[in-house]
């Protein structure tokens, strides 16, 4: 049995959300630090904009402030 080489392996993205809503004056630096955080983990990685008042929005994500950042499920809190 042959073992793939890495290229072949197919890597399935992690995600990372930015919950926020247009206008949110601290929006731009969660997008910027979860940008920076992504650059670092050496795996594909897909950054989803979650808008809290779009109607649509599903309601596990409509408990959290703007801006949060969600890794997996797990929120991330900047470092102080």
């Amino acid at each position: 049995m042959r073992i793939p080489d890495a290229d072949e392996v197919p890597v399935k993205p992690h995600a990372v959300h930015v919950l926020t809503f247009a206008g949110c004056p601290h929006a731009d630096a969660a997008r910027a630090a979860a940008l920076a955080a992504i650059s670092d983990f050496g795996v594909p990685v897909e950054l989803i904009e979650v808008d809290l008042l779009d109607p649509d929005t599903p309601a596990e994500y409509q408990r959290y402030p703007s801006p949060t950042v969600l890794v997996g499920s797990r929120e991330v809190a900047p470092s102080e």
